[in-house]
């Protein structure tokens, strides 16, 4: 149920809302989320200042200062600050107080701590029952994991993520920034605003429980459907991993990376798809402004080369030739700028994409085009991760000085709450948070799907639209149940479509277009991920959908956006990656980056699309219209980076492949140990935690105070990793984590996707759900990172078979009649 339409002036999608927040370190940027919604955000400081407020990178010269932090200035945004003693009685009693009025309290302290001091749910919900309380950890709030220490480097190698990572001849690495709090937080941020949506039916908060953990497991990409439905890890990441096949297509030497003029590219060329397409516009580009080939490699049919590589591991008899021939392209694509590959990928759609520095994100036309770039106090910041045609986003004030909020203490407030009541005056029940939302989901691949699929997991009715002619790239992606390649039983297509039902419609014709139509009339919620120009040419666009429906909510979401002069940019979450600069700081310093795992912008935007779409639908209910939101992906994705393009803008560094090596914690790597490929994660941020690490390695010669700070042991790392190394050689990596952790030391086996599944922690979380899917049999599924206390997200059913609710959804949902279907498939609009 909606509100009439509005004639007041627009207020944010949170106007009204205001969270206390006593969070730490990376996962800062939940707050920061949130305040760009327009909540009022609490930042609750320890006298002398947050931590947060000395976390590098620093201008240079106010490295001690309370304001030098750019990771501060990055994830403090729009905040207030309120400087608060917890230790103390009445330091504690003015937080109940704030908490009493507030509508979220969001913390990421050590499991427990707020309870014990009387700050826990339990005693909060009592004084305010309408509040939303969420909890950030690195493996949840209980279990047998729950009060491990760790670190950023230690919960990437327990989700999984380090071992997919980083060249096969050295240890794997982690991305080269923290990522595992900014996941958490950003979750936790959109499941904060799911739970307000329910509160405006119950009445009621709740308690949430986000783990990082489980966070990181979802950036595992296709890796967790293997071990399940092929008996083993994906092909070179396992036991095989020195064996991994860089170049996939037999015969045919194509690298992923390209050197060229003047630094790195990404490069997916092969014989099926875009990455044919990628292959066949480099060879005309070479042909026609480039040397040509010699002339014995002058007669290849250019048309039809690649149909001689059709049966998968087999290399053909021509490979020889065609493999000599693309060498010759390929050093002609060497020999191009950045620049130039960037503009010829534009044009031809191939699936080339410049590995840029921080110092390209500052200078991206793009980026420069919309405007993302924005002067916020002493810095030049990154923009809002969406535009919301009515309600714009974004933090425009800077980061807060030290207690500046101190005169919103002793202001009474009651909870925006918004209830909605049955006419007893009771609360209604409990029942999922969007149980009645309706969405139609024409996305694809990987970021729209798992927005569509958040919705899904807590009530909504999500129809997944596809089409037979033009298949969901995922369907033909492995993994397969038992290795045997169907449509219908790609568990990567699986995990991301769970929760969902399945049309398949022929949008080639006039009458698939009009199902399409009154599907998208029925929706609540219009999801699209295509390139831009797409929905139009299909009558589906914003313009054609909202000029008579001012309450739908559309969210059209893409790599660059949609405007600006490469909208139209075609790639992958593995192109997002790139061009965002997550893929050029994750590697060696000493190489060429290796990048992160995969398509990994694809989970990072599916949480800050959730958190867009909830916050519209939130805005809904108190005004009674809809808008459009316009997801970049790479726009997004560069907020998990912000502080580097921070320290690049105020200092002139630009970040490099950082390695093992981290701002914050050392000694901070990744060793060998016992068996075939098997490492531990190995880090300290504290004193403490290196003393207990010199004590349970017996380590000699790192006795001096200068090994009690963290420049003192990172100038000496070289010889602390060789002495770490030597010791975990010959141990079992799982021993070693439980031996460490149990000392008080961060330390996580680098875990592979095969081990996920006998984790104690996510099983302890029942991370791990089993559904009977009609072709696939029971089948695990990857779940919910986060746990709601009273309405739990859950994945609801198995994905569709294609088109399996083709005719339930014609005829229960969109009212059309079994003659009316009969004639819709007669005249091939259903396939």
């Amino acid at each position: 149920m909606t509100a009439s339409p509005s004639t007041s002036r627009p207020t944010k999608p949170l106007g009204g809302i205001r969270v206390v927040d006593v969070t730490t370190g990376y996962c800062e940027i939940a707050g920061r989320l949130l305040a760009d919604m327009g909540a009022e955000v609490i930042k609750i400081e320890p006298p002398g200042g947050h931590p947060s407020r000395r976390l590098p990178p620093f201008v240079d010269g106010r490295e001690g200062e309370p304001d030098g932090s750019l990771h501060w200035a990055a994830y403090a945004m729009g905040k207030r600050s309120i400087v608060l003693d917890l230790d103390d009685e009445a330091g504690r009693n003015r937080l109940l107080e704030l908490a009493e009025g507030a509508d979220v309290l969001v913390e990421s302290l050590e499991p427990g701590a707020l309870h014990a001091q009387g700050l826990g749910y339990e005693h909060m919900s009592t004084l305010n029952p309408a509040l939303v309380y969420a909890s950030i950890s690195p493996y949840g709030q209980d279990g047998p994991h729950a009060h491990r220490p760790a670190t950023d480097l230690t919960i990437q190698a327990a989700g999984g993520l380090v071992s997919m990572q980083g060249d096969v001849d050295r240890p794997p690495v982690p991305v080269g920034f923290p990522q595992a709090g900014l996941h958490g937080g950003a979750q936790a941020a959109a499941d904060i605003v799911i739970a307000l949506n329910e509160r405006d039916r119950s009445g009621r908060g709740q308690y949430l429980d986000t783990s990082m953990q489980a966070c990181i497991v979802w950036t595992l990409m296709d890796a967790t459907g293997f071990p399940p439905n092929e008996g083993k890890d994906k092909t070179g990441y396992g036991d095989d991993r020195t064996e991994r096949v860089v170049y996939p297509t037999p015969g045919l030497d194509l690298p992923n990376l390209l050197k060229v003029a003047d630094g790195y590219t990404t490069n997916m060329m092969g014989t099926t798809d875009q990455m044919l397409t990628t292959v066949n516009a480099a060879v005309a580009w070479m042909l026609r402004d480039g040397p040509g080939l010699p002339e014995h490699l002058q007669g290849i049919d250019w048309a039809h080369w690649h149909e001689d590589f059709v049966e998968a591991g087999v290399e053909p008899e021509s490979a020889g030739v065609i493999n000599e021939a693309l060498q010759h392209v390929l050093a002609f694509l060497r020999s191009k700028t950045k620049h130039e590959l960037h503009q010829w990928s534009l044009e031809s759609k191939a699936l080339v994409a410049k590995i840029v520095t921080t110092k390209d994100l500052i200078e991206d036309p793009q980026l420069e085009a919309r405007e993302f770039w924005q002067r916020v106090g002493q810095h030049t910041v990154p923009g809002p991760f969406a535009r919301f045609s009515r309600t714009p986003i974004g933090a425009l004030q800077p980061a807060p000085a030290l207690d500046e909020g101190s005169v919103l203490l002793g202001s009474p407030r009651t909870p925006a709450s918004g209830a909605a009541r049955g006419s007893n005056g009771v609360h209604g029940a409990r029942a999922p948070a969007f149980e009645g939302v309706k969405v139609a989901d024409f996305s694809w691949f990987g970021v729209g799907p798992l927005i569509a699929k958040g919705l899904a997991d807590h009530g909504a009715t999500v129809v997944r639209v596809e089409s037979e002619h033009r298949l969901d790239g995922l369907r033909v992606r492995p993994a397969f149940k038992d290795g045997i390649p169907d449509v219908n039983t790609s568990q990567f297509y699986a995990d991301y479509n769970a929760s969902k039902l399945g049309v398949a419609l022929n949008l080639s014709t006039q009458e698939g277009r009009e199902v399409a139509r009154a599907l998208a009339g029925w929706a609540d919620v219009v999801i699209e991920s295509f390139t831009p120009g797409t929905m139009a040419r299909l009558g589906l666009d914003w313009g054609a959908l909202n000029s008579d429906r001012e309450d739908l909510i559309m969210v059209s979401t893409c790599l660059r956006g949609q405007t600006g002069p490469e909208r139209r940019y075609t790639g992958f979450g593995n192109q997002g990656s790139a061009l965002s600069g997550l893929h050029g700081i994750t590697g060696w310093p000493d190489r060429a980056p290796s990048g992160t795992y995969g398509a990994f912008t694809d989970f990072i935007n599916p949480r800050f699309g959730l958190l867009a779409v909830v916050s519209a639908l939130y805005e809904r209910r108190r005004s009674g219209e809809g808008q459009l939101i316009d997801l970049s992906q790479g726009e997004a994705a560069v907020h998990f980076i912000a502080p580097l393009v921070l320290d690049y803008v105020a200092n002139g560094r630009v970040a490099q492949p950082a390695g093992h090596d981290s701002m914050t914690d050392a000694p901070n790597g990744v060793y060998a140990c016992r068996g075939t490929e098997r490492y531990v994660a190995i880090s300290c941020a504290t004193t403490e935690q290196w003393l207990a690490l010199r004590d349970v390695l017996g380590l000699r010669g790192f006795d001096g105070p200068e090994y009690e700070t963290y420049e003192g042991r990172q100038a000496d790392r070289a010889r602390i990793d060789a002495t770490i190394a030597a010791w975990c050689a010959d141990r079992d990596p799982h021993e070693v984590a439980t031996m460490l952790a149990d000392a008080g030391v961060p330390a996580s086996a680098v875990q592979r996707a095969s081990d996920l599944y006998d984790d104690p922690q996510l099983a302890h979380r029942g991370f791990f759900v089993t559904l009977d899917h009609p072709a696939m049999g029971p089948t695990p599924y990857d779940g919910l990172a986060t746990r709601f206390s009273e309405t739990p997200g859950e994945l609801r059913k198995p994905a569709p078979l294609l088109g399996e609710d083709t005719h339930h959804v014609l005829t229960e949902l969109l009212g059309v009649s079994a003659e009316d279907v009969a004639l819709y498939a007669e005249r091939g609009a259903l396939t």
